[in-house]
């Protein structure tokens, strides 16, 4: 009898053990995600602060979550907790989630689109369009070709400035057919292929060729 209580003594004990890593465990991993989330959460503010909205970390995040997103771990699962942890390393892992280098990356638009300005207030407007078109880029090459972690934000932002610089095109001009320069900008990237719908119509085969159309939102 002596020797099963010893047993189960350790038995229980090593249980204990086990469960007091994995308690740990769990507890450091959630302290870790609460400070990338504090991090991550005063650069979204800052962001917002300096009217850098249209920056691409911040307007991809914005896209899928919403206006004015933020992080955060409440009520998440372990699983849930890693995955929002993988999504705050990516954010703050970005060159525009900062607002140093947000502007940086404004004058290097500038500076290879040959966008005027005199303020970085000015330049913020004319790169609106810039963004929009690199988001539109970004989110083709992710729901359509799938391809969107062969082409990192910097590779699209040269792809977009070197149609820009070529074309001679205005930012500033509202007028811009925004669909026809984001064809443009992917055919030159030599990846753009037309979608191909097949029709049968009187026992005959037709293919239609057409223009994917991204979501203005």
């Amino acid at each position: 009898m002596a020797g099963f209580d010893a047993a189960w003594r350790n038995i229980k004990t090593k249980g204990e053990q086990i469960l007091n890593k994995k308690t740990a465990r769990i507890k450091k991993l959630r302290s870790e995600a609460s400070r990338l989330a504090s991090m991550a959460n005063k650069r979204l503010q800052r962001l917002e602060g300096n009217q850098l909205t249209d920056a691409p970390a911040y307007k991809s995040l914005e896209q899928e979550r919403g206006k004015r997103p933020r992080f955060g771990i409440r009520g998440k699962n372990y699983n849930e907790v890693q995955q929002e942890m993988a999504r705050m390393r990516r954010f703050l892992d970005s060159t525009t989630s900062t607002v140093r280098g947000a502007n940086r990356v404004l004058k290097e638009i500038a500076n290879n689109t040959g966008i005027k300005y005199k303020r970085l207030s000015e330049l913020k407007a004319k790169a609106k369009t810039f963004f929009e078109l690199a988001n539109k880029v970004e989110q083709y090459l992710r729901n359509v070709e799938d391809m969107g972690s062969v082409y990192d934000s910097t590779r699209i932002f040269e792809q977009v400035s070197q149609y820009v610089q070529t074309a001679k095109i205005d930012l500033s001009d509202s007028e811009n057919d925004m669909e026809k320069i984001l064809k443009k900008i992917i055919e030159a990237m030599d990846i753009y292929q037309q979608s191909q719908v097949l029709l049968h119509d009187k026992g005959k085969d037709y293919t239609v060729s057409g223009w994917y159309q991204l979501s203005d939102e």
